[in-house]
């Protein structure tokens, strides 16, 4: 009966431990050493020309500092800024 609780107790530690790793581990979207800024998962953190951070909506996308803008994948920020052109 002891061997049976001592298994029975390593798999729930086992349970615990893998549920911990699985939080910890999720990706934490931090935009900056400080860790004081944070976006959700689906956005990007982009760092602007006031040294600003700010989230944009669109995943994987390029950043446009000099207009605190952003672009989505796929596409890049114009010369002047003010639009997006598709990257190709």
């Amino acid at each position: 009966m002891s061997h049976h609780i001592s298994v029975t107790t390593s798999i729930l530690f086992c349970s615990y431990f893998l549920l911990f790793i699985s939080f910890a581990s999720s990706s934490q979207n931090i935009c900056n050493e400080a860790e004081t800024y944070q976006c959700e998962d689906y956005q990007t953190c982009c760092q602007f020309a006031d040294e600003n951070y700010g989230c944009c909506p669109y995943s994987y996308a390029n950043c446009c500092p000099k207009t605190n803008s952003c672009c989505p994948s796929g596409f890049a920020c114009s010369n002047n800024g003010t639009s997006c052109t598709r990257l190709t």
